[in-house]
Parts: structure tokens; sequence; C-alpha cells
């Protein structure tokens, strides 16, 4: 499904459909309540899943939040003042990982793994980088058409960030 929310409204059709997706978007404390025509949206869309009817987002985990936490990071590493970059950054890992795309949740994973590398925590450096650890060591063209329906432009995103991990892999185990 996609498409964008306009005033809180997302208004979806394709060929076919007798009538449109319908979903209004309401901000609900730290929670987003959807309804409109959910059944019409799930027939034409949803062929694995199910729009639910309320979600959750986490506080600080917007995407202008996130932004804002991932340039404090970068302003504090490059001060070296490590323990205040990994404090600004661990919370977003903690609080936001469950909804992050898989390649945004890379790069925290990365960053994080590398202030931690710099603080000399080699073990949680290479527990942070751990869900990735068997993707990098695939050969890059394994990686690259891992994803049929991925661009090229995405997956040369991923592959960059894989080979971001390969490299903090090694210093991470130089490090224990």
């Amino acid at each position: 499904m996609k498409g964008e929310i306009i005033g809180g409204k997302a208004t979806l059709r394709k060929s076919g459909m007798k009538q449109n997706c319908v979903l209004r978007f309401t901000q609900k404390k730290n929670d987003i309540e959807v309804d409109g025509n959910i059944d019409v949206c799930e027939q034409n869309y949803c062929d694995l899943a199910s729009i639910a009817s309320q979600y959750f987002r986490p506080p600080g985990c917007s995407a202008p939040e996130r932004s804002q936490a991932r340039k404090e990071f970068k302003v504090l590493y490059d001060k070296k003042d490590y323990s205040a970059a990994m404090a600004k950054l661990d919370p977003v890992f903690v609080n936001c990982g469950k909804i992050l795309e898989p390649l945004e949740m890379g790069w925290l994973r990365n960053d994080l793994a590398l202030v931690q590398y710099k603080l000399q925590m080699p073990e949680r450096c290479l527990a942070t980088l751990q869900p990735l650890a068997e993707e990098a060591v695939q050969p890059d063209n394994v990686i690259i058409n891992n994803c049929e329906t991925c661009t090229d432009e995405f997956n040369q995103k991923y592959l960059s960030m894989i080979k971001a991990t390969r490299t903090n892999l090694r210093m991470c185990k130089s490090g224990k």
C-alpha cells in the first residue's frame, strides 16, 4: 500500500476497484488511530496482512526526532565525546528499533557499534551488529540479488550499509 496522507486522510485507488480505499489517520497521544473503509482497503491491498485500527508510535521516534538525534550524535562523535554520543543514539535504538525499516536500522546499528568500539566495549559492539553478521559474510552479488522488488538504488544503499558492517565487525573483533 503506497500513497500520500494529506490532512490526515489517504485515498487509494487501483484499477479494478469498485470503491476507493479511504483511510483517516488521527493522532492520539503516542498512538495513531486509523479508520475509514478498512474492509475495502484490506480486500484490495492486503493479501497477507490486515490493517489495525491503532498504531503505536514510541516517543522520540518520529522522522524529525530521529534525524535530530542522529545530527546531535554526529556532532558529539566528531568532538570525540563518545559517552554523550552513545547516550544520544542509544534511546533511538532501544525505543524505535521495532518501527524502523531495515536500511535505517542497519545504519543505526553501525553508528552505535562504532561508538561502542570507541568506548572499548567490543562485546556490546559485536552484539549490536549480530543481527547483520550473517548477511555481512555473504558476497555482494548475493546481497544485491536478495530483494527482487528493490530498486537498484536501494540495493546499492543497502550494500553500502553491509560493507560498513563488515568493517565494524572486524574492528569489534580486534578490540576483544
